[in-house]
């Protein structure tokens, strides 16, 4: 139920919005072609003080709704802003007589007569501008197609980051009880979101009835396309090391974004087991997934790195990383054995290591699938993985590899 309003307050908010596109248009047209016509309308604008307060409310719904839309179209700030504008410069009105608002509206009416070109021209293109902002970028609200396949069934929403400077496409698959439990769940993150989510969510559904693996919420972290104009996985995966090329080494303001805004968004917006966060990485998101482990071993309780590669800087992944406070953190990397040859020799260099390493702040695990391959085998490096960390005793200690 609370999914249905959330949906349902989302479609007004954006309906307002669009009004608001659709009337600054108009107001704007007006302005350009009969000027007198507009200016006789401007002196309306609390001429009793019925009209002063109805203008005050919907200047407030408008400036909510602006606010309220803002993380489903295109630049997510400039709406937020646009909607604390209107909401604060409302507040005042409320205080003042409304012959005031009256007065002050007819001298300035009054006063930009000789203005209303420039008037018309800048509310036609603001509202121009909102309209393409809703028709370019809207994404359905709180997950509505997804709805319609309850294997995915959960939520939407767009992130603006501000550590990374690009926004992100968040899919979030809910447990089928949701809704009517009070349970907190753990938490897994899936970078390539674009790909992994539809895959491994739905699968994770399959894995709490044959594996008894326990409910999760799933997080997919998508950037809404492949082209590499838009996907930045390379760059965002990928540490700043003196071999990295000017392509890569965007991975520490992306473990920012994740650390300092997705994961408190979520553990806001949901009820999640803050002590059980997870997070899995196929290939290049692999090598982010290792390089959040070497670099912040506290930040998930459980990891998993599918097929990853090590270059950029393969040698940080053979030193020492820093101690963890936590005592119960989980790293598993999985190699297919058909990956490729110098991804799977790399695998086996880090599980020889990493078996005479006595010191880590991590319980580990290296997986061999067998007659596994590089890109088509993340539902059996996730289910392997995931029942490794659930299923792990007290007895397990760093490192343990199979």
């Amino acid at each position: 139920m609370a999914q249905i309003i959330n949906e349902m307050i989302a479609l007004l908010a954006l309906l307002l919005v669009s009004l608001t596109g659709g009337y600054l248009v108009a107001l704007g047209l007006v302005a350009l072609l009969r000027p007198q016509q507009a200016q006789s309308f401007l002196l309306g604008f609390a001429s009793s003080a019925r009209l002063h307060y109805l203008e005050i409310v919907i200047r407030m719904l408008v400036g909510l709704a602006f606010i309220y839309s803002a993380e489903y179209v295109f630049s997510a700030r400039a709406f937020t802003g646009f909607g604390w504008l209107l909401v604060l410069t409302s507040l005042p009105l409320l205080l003042l007589p409304w012959q005031w608002h009256r007065h002050f509206a007819a001298k300035a009416v009054s006063a930009s007569r000789h203005y209303l070109a420039f008037i018309g021209g800048a509310a036609l293109m603001l509202g121009v501008a909102i309209l393409l902002a809703i028709l370019k970028n809207i994404s359905a609200p709180a997950g509505a197609p997804l709805s319609f396949l309850p294997a995915l069934k959960g939520d939407y929403f767009k992130f603006d980051s501000a550590e990374v400077n690009r926004p992100f496409h968040i899919y979030v698959r809910l447990p089928a009880d949701y809704d009517t439990a009070t349970t907190r769940y753990p938490v897994v993150y899936l970078l390539d979101g674009d790909s992994l989510f539809p895959i491994l969510a739905a699968n994770h559904l399959f894995l709490t009835y044959d594996e008894d693996l326990p409910e999760a919420i799933i997080v997919g972290i998508a950037y809404g396309a492949f082209d590499s104009s838009v996907n930045k996985r390379s760059y965002d995966f990928s540490a700043p090391t003196a071999d990295a090329s000017v392509e890569q080494g965007g991975a520490p303001a992306f473990q920012r974004f994740l650390e300092l805004e997705l994961m408190p968004e979520v553990a806001r917006r949901y009820r999640i087991d803050s002590g059980k966060q997870i997070l899995f990485g196929q290939s290049r998101g692999g090598y982010f997934v290792l390089y959040s482990a070497f670099t912040q071993p506290d930040l998930f309780w459980g990891r998993i790195a599918s097929n990853p590669t090590f270059e950029p800087g393969a040698a940080m992944f053979f030193s020492a990383p820093p101690s963890a406070t936590k005592p119960d953190l989980g790293l598993v990397l999985t190699s297919g054995a058909r990956d490729w040859p110098k991804l799977r020799q790399a695998a086996l260099n880090w599980q020889q290591h990493w078996q005479t390493e006595a010191e880590a702040p991590w319980q580990t695990r290296v997986i061999t699938l067998d007659n596994g391959t590089h890109a088509a085998s993340s539902t059996e490096s996730y289910r392997q993985a995931m029942l490794w960390l659930f299923n792990r005793s007290d007895k397990d200690t760093a490192p343990r590899n199979e």
